[in-house]
C-alpha cells in the first residue's frame, strides 16, 4: 500500500481473512469498512475493463453500422445505458442503505452490505461493458467515430459522480 493512501484506507480489509476478522470484531464505522473491502474487490476484479476504457481500446469486433443506422443503433444503446443507471439510483435510497448499513446506533446486515458492494460493482461494469459495444461498432467516416467515442464516454458519468 502506498504511503500516501488516505489513513482510512489502511483499514480496508484486502483480503478474505481480513474480512472475517472485521465480521467478527465488528469495531466503529465496520459496516463502512466492509462496504469499501468489497468495493475494492469488485475493482480489482475490473480493472483491466477500466484500463481499455481510460485507453479508448475494445477488443470486441462489433458491427458494421452506416451513417443513417449510427443514430439508431446509439439510440437503442442509450436506452440501455439509462436503464443501468436508474438502478443505479435505486441502489442508493434510504431504504435499502438502511436494510443494509443498520439505523443510527444499530449494526448493519453484512449480507446486504456484500449485496449492495456486488451489484454497485456489477453495474460499474455494465458500464464498461456498454461502453466497449459502444466503441466495437465499426462506422465509416471519422466524423461517425467521433460521434461513437462520444457515446462511450457518456458511460463515464456515473462511474466519476457516483
Amino acid at each position: 500500500m502506498a504511503d500516501d493512501e488516505p489513513s482510512w484506507m489502511l483499514n480496508v480489509p484486502r483480503d478474505i481473512s481480513g474480512r472475517m476478522e472485521l465480521l467478527a470484531t465488528k469495531p466503529t464505522y465496520w459496516e463502512s469498512l466492509y462496504f469499501g473491502a468489497i468495493l475494492l474487490e469488485g475493482l480489482d476484479r475490473t480493472e483491466i475493463k477500466w484500463r481499455d476504457h481510460v485507453l479508448g481500446l475494445t477488443m470486441t469486433i462489433g458491427p458494421v453500422v452506416t451513417k443513417q443506422e449510427l443514430a439508431h443503433a446509439l439510440s437503442e444503446r442509450m436506452s440501455r445505458v439509462t436503464f443501468i443507471v436508474s438502478n443505479l439510483g435505486r441502489l442508493f435510497t434510504g431504504p435499502a442503505q438502511e436494510a443494509a448499513f443498520g439505523k443510527l446506533g444499530e449494526h448493519g446486515d453484512p449480507t446486504l452490505i456484500e449485496h449492495m458492494g456486488n451489484r454497485l460493482t456489477q453495474m460499474y461494469e455494465q458500464l464498461l461493458d456498454w461502453a466497449d459495444e459502444v466503441r466495437s461498432l465499426r462506422v465509416p467516416d471519422g466524423a461517425a467515430e467521433d460521434l461513437r467515442e462520444v457515446a462511450a464516454l457518456f458511460a463515464e458519468q456515473p462511474i466519476l459522480h457516483t
